[in-house]
């Protein structure tokens, strides 16, 4: 029998001008909580979360990282929570000293667009991809180390991600690309296996914390391996960090579903829907309701927290519970 899973909105963290299009959480459950996003406004705002009289979430800007001179794309945070790696259409990385706020590294190999960058769990090595349709290794010091050679994409790369530790099975990491195809790479960055996983472009990629799943979506509103229909452009994925269930930002809001071994229909219903709009008056007091698309999603170290970046510029955070 499914868990029964709950979202309470909590509240609002208003401070980009632009989409959403990166949100990053603590993902140690042992270190204080921390939420960071990029914006196609071309700053990383670091939060500070607090509850306001009536018992809602609100926050604000703590720090503002400021250098990217083109929208931000993605976001990477150290394991110890002191540093963050960004990367931006501006065909830069950044690496940032979250302590002091200051930017100790920009890593200028790229020669197009970088739509993507991941961390290896040891936090030595640095993947980015992007419109040049290739990856590059650097390592924390900025110096480049391996352009990709064989076994392209045909198209942009828009997502790169690094499996986490797991016992008995070989590291490695993940790309999908505007061409449909997911490709997984050995460390030695051989070729595991590939294959046309979507007859569009990929969005995202996402790997589950036992590594048992890899999960893509993207232009064709399909979540595999799954066969979950969207609905919508899947823009984003994000894997709860320890119940069975994933949750996508989608052009129509944010949903998530438990994942389940059973053909029945109901098992590929998402279990909830989160949209979020805005009313506005018009001429006549007449109400106008805009609703808002989804870009990127993140959970806590816990999964008790689910953020969710739109394009209005605004952070959502529910309150997520679990019961058996």
């Amino acid at each position: 029998m499914a868990n029964q899973v709950e979202f309470k909105q909590l509240g609002f963290l208003k401070g980009h001008g632009d989409w959403v299009t990166t949100i990053i959480t603590n993902q140690d459950p042992t270190l204080a909580d921390l939420v960071i996003s990029g914006s196609r406004d071309k700053s990383i705002l670091v939060w500070k979360l607090f509850k306001q009289p009536d018992g809602d979430l609100a926050g604000q800007p703590r720090k503002q990282l400021n250098g990217h001179s083109h929208f931000v794309s993605d976001l990477v945070l150290s394991n110890d929570n002191k540093y963050l790696l960004s990367a931006s259409w501006d065909k830069e990385l950044r690496f940032w000293d979250l302590v002091n706020g200051t930017c100790t590294h920009r890593f200028v190999g790229n020669k197009k667009e970088i739509f993507t960058c991941a961390m290896s769990p040891d936090n030595r090595q640095i993947l980015c991809g992007g419109a040049e349709r290739k990856f590059k290794l650097y390592n924390v010091k900025a110096e480049e180390k391996l352009t990709q050679q064989s076994h392209l994409h045909s198209d942009w790369i828009s997502s790169v991600r690094y499996s986490p530790i797991i016992k008995n099975i070989q590291p490695y990491f993940v790309t999908v690309g505007w061409d449909g195809w997911l490709k997984v790479w050995n460390q030695n960055f051989t070729i595991r296996f590939q294959f046309k996983a979507h007859d569009s472009q990929i969005n995202s990629v996402a790997i589950n914390p036992s590594g048992e799943y890899i999960a893509t979506g993207g232009k064709d509103k399909k979540l595999n391996p799954f066969e979950y229909d969207a609905g919508g452009i899947i823009n984003q994925l994000a894997f709860h960090p320890q119940q069975n269930w994933i949750v996508a930002a989608t052009e129509n809001g944010i949903k998530a579903w438990q994942i389940s071994q059973e053909e029945k229909a109901e098992t590929k219903t998402p279990i909830v829907t989160l949209d979020h709009h805005t009313e506005t008056l018009v001429a006549g007091g007449v109400k106008k309701i805009q609703k808002h698309g989804a870009i990127s999603v993140a959970l806590d170290a816990n999964g008790a927290k689910l953020y969710g970046g739109f394009t209005d510029g605004s952070i959502l955070v529910w309150e997520v519970s679990t019961k058996n």
